[in-house]
This record gives structure tokens, C-alpha cells and sequence, in this order.
């Protein structure tokens, strides 16, 4: 038995995107465009029909998006052209997708870490949601430069931490061992 997607039939319907959130963009999308700046590179995966890729080419972002799909890059190509936005569509499964002009992922993870923790310790938040709560007073130096510094001076020293002491164990034949005089 060959099972259609559910969402085939939809991307074949033209006008609007339908089969998500009723064409809507995600809700969290509306704080995150705020902040990022006009012409910010965005790339979006698994964007079906594209309600998300139009929604953040119409604030000014330049967006790729990439889905398994003709029909649905069919749907929002002519969505596109209809309301004369420019963004770069690709046919292309996701497990397979090779980035262009991007930062490979290690770098990528450690910049969200140490965004989350600055953001965490100087405004209370993480992504935009308020994680402590009213008794918290946040540590303004983290928001400022000297807060990147300071907090990837931390990692990289718990980081070394961590290593030395890894490395001693191993070198110790899986085992710590006592320290001191013996007679």
C-alpha cells in the first residue's frame, strides 16, 4: 500500500499557505525577527510550504529554504512572486543537506551556550523565556562585552578542569590514588 503524505494535497492547493497553523508563521517567530538585524542570513529546514520563509523574507531577512518536497517549493515559489519577495528555495532532503557560507556546529553550540548562560545571568531569561524568578537581580555586566569574556573565561577554564582530571585518572589506570608522604 503506497501512503501519500498528508500534506500533498495541500501543497497542491495555491493562494496561501494552509497546512500549518493555517498559514500563520510560528508564534516564537515573532519575538525572534525583532531581533535579529534587516538582511540577517536565516535558513530554514523542513519549511513545507513556507509560511515561515515568507513570513521572515517579508521582515527584510534573507532566507533560504530547504524541503524534500517539489509541490510544496512549487507553492512557495509562486506565493513569492506573488507578494514579490525574494528568498532561495532548494529541493533537497535534510539528512543530506550540505550548508553553504555557514559555521560548522561545535562553533555554532558554543556561541547558543554561551548566549543562553549570559542571557540567564543578565536578564534571567533563556530565549526570551523567564526562567528565575522575581528574586533574581541580574548581573549587568553580563549583557555587556566584558560578560562574553568573562563567561568563555570560565568555560575554557572548566573545560581544562575537567581534561586534567580526566587525564589523570586515565594515567592512574582508571583509578584516582592518594597523595602524600609514605615512609
Amino acid at each position: 500500500m503506497n501512503k501519500i503524505p498528508f500534506w500533498k494535497e495541500s501543497y497542491k492547493r495555491t493562494g496561501s499557505p494552509d497546512t500549518f497553523g493555517g498559514g500563520q508563521p510560528n508564534a516564537e517567530l515573532y519575538n525572534i525577527v525583532k531581533r535579529l538585524p534587516h538582511g540577517a542570513k536565516v535558513l530554514d529546514l523542513g519549511w513545507g510550504e513556507g509560511r515561515n520563509a515568507l513570513f521572515l523574507a517579508q521582515n527584510g531577512l534573507d532566507v533560504t529554504a530547504v524541503d524534500i518536497s517539489e509541490a510544496g517549493i512549487t507553492k512557495l515559489r509562486d506565493l513569492a512572486d506573488h507578494k514579490r519577495l525574494l528568498l532561495v528555495t532548494e529541493v533537497q532532503d535534510m539528512q543530506e543537506y550540505m550548508f553553504k557560507d555557514s559555521m560548522g556546529l561545535g562553533f555554532t553550540l558554543a556561541l547558543v551556550i554561551l548566549g543562553s548562560i549570559r542571557e540567564l545571568l543578565g536578564s534571567g531569561s533563556i530565549f526570551g523565556y523567564q526562567i528565575l524568578g522575581s528574586y533574581f537581580r541580574p548581573w549587568v555586566i553580563m549583557i555587556l562585552p566584558a560578560g562574553a569574556f568573562l563567561t568563555l573565561g570560565i568555560l575554557i577554564g572548566m573545560m581544562n578542569t575537567f581534561s586534567r582530571k580526566s587525564f589523570r585518572i586515565k594515567l592512574l589506570g582508571g583509578k584516582p590514588k592518594k597523595t602524600g608522604k609514605t615512609s
